[in-house]
């Protein structure tokens, strides 16, 4: 039986985890709009999820590490859901 799972972007790179909770959704929604927006060298607000956790996962906000991941290739933005 297929699952389904969300990207979550941590120190260690982008995860897939277990399908969060609506609210944890939510919040990985709106992060990853801010990260995006960050990337395309437009205004963000990414301090307001630091400290936050998806699926227990903290979620990177620290500019130089979502620079770096972006710079690597490693985030897709049209797929934050994953199906195994």
């Amino acid at each position: 039986m297929a699952r389904l799972l969300m990207r979550i972007l941590t120190r260690d790179g982008v995860l897939d985890v277990e399908f969060p909770d609506a609210d944890e959704r939510s919040l990985l929604g709106r992060y990853w709009n801010e990260v995006r927006l960050f990337l395309e060298g437009r205004p963000s607000d990414l301090e307001q999820f630091e400290g936050a956790r998806v699926a227990g996962h903290r979620l990177e906000t620290d500019p130089d590490w979502i620079e770096a991941w972006g710079e690597s290739g490693v985030l897709d933005f049209d797929e934050i859901y994953a199906i195994r």
